[in-house]
């Protein structure tokens, strides 16, 4: 039988430089990305107070024509694969050019070498005998494994193919395991988000030798979500140092994201002085969490009182990025920390100076302290009937904390307000807001009286959705208006215990 020479199977060599993914795939992946960041703006709209629809509709006009963004990133995807495949055939082409020139030119080596040595041999048999000689030692020496020194190897990386045990618990399982779950989604970032999310349930002290053996090996696209499960709904107490893995990180969309959590912690942005990140974690590495915070949070009141000018509307702007919660996780109360370092003196001169640009923020500085200075509730009133909308947005959701009853009369004027002077509508989302926050069930009477007095309807999504949602647990409808609630509330107060009058 005659063999068939060895071809290049050109087709099959361009379809294995094809990306693997149908187009489907590729293009659900930009739509899931799209959508999240769009998510991500319609979130920060709704916490200034805005309701879903207009948040979703000023998100969507912030973000820009969805199609076009979506055809113009399928575009570059293309563009990028495009450019892959042609750069890797051309490497592909020269490396078999350069193969095959190295095989005739050892081809043409090997045939002279074969030549010479027939002449050798046929001259004597002593050259041939020595000739055998020499290949029988060469024969030898090739065929010896070759000697290695073990410590010239370095660390070797951690392995993934260990079989994972059958376990009953999340905390018995390896660094090998946990990358090996990690890698098992591929470099999906919501399969790394629920992966992290599991290592989060972990105590503090597997998490830190999990996530420090594991965290190189992790896709860039987990390494981008791993935080937060560890910060997200008050945070937990291995926060930092997981933190501290994703500001060290090499690719700067990890450290950009961590930096932006630290700032909850450690109450600077070191993302545009990584130097100062690195002095902050060196300083703080070996000491308890909370105390990191505290001694933090103190530094930068002690920064808020020296600075001025450019440089405190600077630090004040921090406050934008600051998640108390974060702190009282680990048993640090932000407001207390300012109010002893008789900061209070200080937000009132900024509040009553119309000039000073970072008014809001101070605020929101105002209500961190008001738990721990009662004199403060006076200010944040009068913070909440200010001219300016951002001021009074900021100081209704001030008010909005547990148990918070001296807040329930002027929350609920200024949402009565709300329903009558058109300046104010904004802030009927901000009020009611705060009024589910307090958590007082016995204003919803009063609530739905205020639905009643509204014929036009202009208070029913706020009151409905963000406060009688939450204090009662009933959806919000547009069909269920004062009307329908009276009756609810006829049927439900005494299980309430609330006045049905």
């Amino acid at each position: 039988m005659v063999s068939q020479p060895n071809t290049l199977n050109w087709h099959a060599l361009a379809k294995g430089l094809l990306d693997p993914r149908s187009q489907r795939e590729i293009d659900d992946e930009i739509t899931a990305e799209l959508e999240f960041h769009l998510d991500e703006a319609q979130a920060e709209f709704q916490a200034q107070g805005l309701a879903p629809d207009e948040a979703r509709r000023l998100a969507q006009a912030k973000f820009g024509d969805f199609s076009s963004i979506h055809r113009a990133c399928r575009r570059e995807q293309s563009r990028q694969v495009t450019m892959i495949r042609r750069m890797h055939l051309l490497f592909t082409m020269l490396l078999l050019a350069s193969v095959a020139v190295l095989g005739w030119t050892n081809l043409q080596a090997r045939q002279q070498f074969d030549r010479e040595r027939e002449l050798r041999m046929q001259e004597t048999e002593d050259l041939l005998r020595a000739s055998e000689r020499v290949r029988e030692l060469e024969e030898a020496v090739w065929a010896q494994p070759p000697t290695s020194d073990p410590s010239a190897l370095g660390p070797q990386p951690l392995r993934t193919s260990v079989a994972a045990p059958q376990t009953h618990g999340l905390s018995v399982r390896t660094p090998a395991q946990w990358l090996e779950r990690f890698q098992g989604g591929g470099p999906n970032w919501r399969h790394g988000l629920v992966t992290a999310t599991e290592l989060a349930q972990l105590p503090a002290s597997e998490v830190v030798e999990i996530a420090h053996a594991i965290w190189s090996e992790l896709p860039l696209a987990h390494r981008e979500q791993f935080f937060k499960p560890f910060v997200f709904h008050g945070g937990l107490p291995s926060a930092l140092f997981v933190l501290g893995l994703g500001a060290s990180d090499p690719e700067p969309s990890v450290r950009e994201r961590a930096n932006t959590y630290l700032v909850s912690y450690a109450f600077q942005d070191f993302a545009a002085s990584p130097l100062a990140g690195e002095r902050w974690f060196l300083r703080w590495a070996n000491q308890p969490p909370a105390e990191a915070v505290a001694a933090s949070a103190r530094d930068f009141a002690f920064r808020l009182l020296q600075a001025s000018g450019p440089e405190l509307e600077r630090e004040l702007k921090t406050f934008a990025d600051i998640r108390p919660e974060n702190a009282r996780g680990l048993g640090v109360e932000l407001g207390e920390v300012f109010q002893q370092a008789e900061l209070a003196s200080r937000v009132r001169a900024w509040l009553n100076d119309p000039q000073f640009q970072a008014r809001p923020m101070a605020v929101r500085c105002l209500a961190w302290m008001v738990p721990f200075d009662a004199s403060l509730q006076a200010d944040l009133i009068r913070a909440a009937n200010d001219e300016s909308s951002d001021v009074a947005a900021e100081a209704l959701r001030g008010m909005g904390q547990p148990g918070a009853t001296w807040a329930l009369a002027p929350l609920l004027a200024s949402l009565e307000q709300s329903g009558v002077d058109p300046a104010r509508k904004r802030l009927a989302n901000s009020a009611a807001s705060a009024l589910a926050e307090v958590g007082d069930s016995q204003v919803v009477p009063r609530l739905i009286e205020l639905m009643a007095k509204d014929p036009a309807g202009k208070l029913d999504y706020a009151i409905g959705h963000y406060a009688l949602r939450q204090l009662t647990g009933v959806s919000y409808d547009e069909s269920r208006n004062a009307a329908w609630w009276r009756a609810w509330l006829s049927d439900n107060g005494a299980r309430l215990n609330l006045d049905a009058k």
